[in-house]
């Protein structure tokens, strides 16, 4: 009579836990090991299934010795860390990191420019403090920060700049903010001043850095001031402009002065020769006549003497 030993059957239930994450769960691959061998193909667990059985599986080795069985997950899903106690695998959400770079650009202004701070936003709400960016620096990095909340859901991230140099306006894509510079605006006032004598009219030209700026303008009889409204103070790089006026065509019998900020125009009256008349002449040619005569009468006695 032979007895052979069968080994009893036994199953193994795999669980499969998630804490945190996306809603939609990675697919994973469970192998089970007997004695720490794999033992049969991986299964794959879809999202939505938590739990695999092993069945009909051998309790004892041919000496009856118990089989130890485990499982284990062969790869763990990104952004997650693994646990594993008795049959149950939990996969832990892992908030991935990432860094947030800000750019900043000038276009124009002066050489040296201003300090700026900087704020990041998360999904809206500031995060953290503002960032100073002195002159020379242009950019500016957030390291490790969190990509996504502990649910998975994606964080959008922004940046902005608190308070806008005086004379730049701010346009900002992604995360690139750009200042452009604008020039101040200023007005030119031109005084007239006349110094006796009537009141013609006259042209007035306005100059900027030496070069004629715009079209003269007429200032009438009684008009002593001219304001250009709305012009630039600087250039592009913030250089200030000169500003000066001049007077196109002295009127006659007038001298013109300008003041030392180019801006006032004194024309002075300058009295005109009177042109001479015919008795004047006469009485020049009378006072020749008699010189003449008075001559005459000195040399003609000399000679009677002789």
């Amino acid at each position: 009579i032979t007895n052979t030993y069968v080994s009893p059957k036994t199953e193994v239930t795999g669980t499969k836990v998630w804490v945190n994450g996306p809603e939609v769960k990675p697919n994973i691959m469970l192998q089970l090991f007997r004695d720490g061998e794999a033992h049969l193909e991986p299964v794959e667990l879809v999202d939505g299934e938590t739990v695999y059985t092993w069945t009909e599986l051998d309790k004892t080795d041919l000496n009856g010795v118990d089989y130890v069985y485990t499982v284990d997950e062969v790869s763990v899903p990104k952004n997650y860390e693994k646990s594993i106690e008795d049959y149950t695998i939990t996969n832990t959400y892992v908030i991935p990191k990432t860094d947030i770079k800000v750019y900043k650009s000038w276009v124009n202004g002066p050489i040296l420019k201003p300090s700026i701070e900087i704020q990041l936003y998360r999904d809206g709400e500031p995060m953290g403090d503002p960032v100073v960016l002195d002159d020379g620096v242009f950019e500016y990095t957030w390291t490790d920060m969190d990509a996504t909340d502990i649910d998975g859901n994606v964080y959008v991230y922004t940046v902005d700049e608190i308070n806008v140099p005086e004379n730049y306006e701010k346009d900002i894509t992604d995360f690139v903010i750009v200042n452009t510079y604008l020039s101040p605006k200023t007005t030119v006032r031109a005084d007239k001043i006349w110094d006796g004598g009537p009141k013609p009219q006259i042209e007035i030209q306005l100059f900027r850095n030496g070069e004629a700026y715009g079209d003269p303008v007429v200032l009438n009889e009684g008009v002593t001031s001219y304001l250009w409204e709305d012009l630039e103070l600087t250039d592009i790089y913030g250089e200030l402009y000169v500003y000066t006026v001049d007077e196109l065509n002295v009127p006659e019998d007038y001298v013109k002065h300008i003041s030392e900020d180019g801006l006032t125009i004194t024309n002075t009256f300058v009295e005109p020769e009177l042109p001479s008349t015919g008795s004047s002449q006469a009485h020049v040619y009378m006072s020749m006549g008699l010189i003449a005569m008075g001559m005459l009468f000195m040399v003609i006695p000399r000679r009677r003497k002789e």
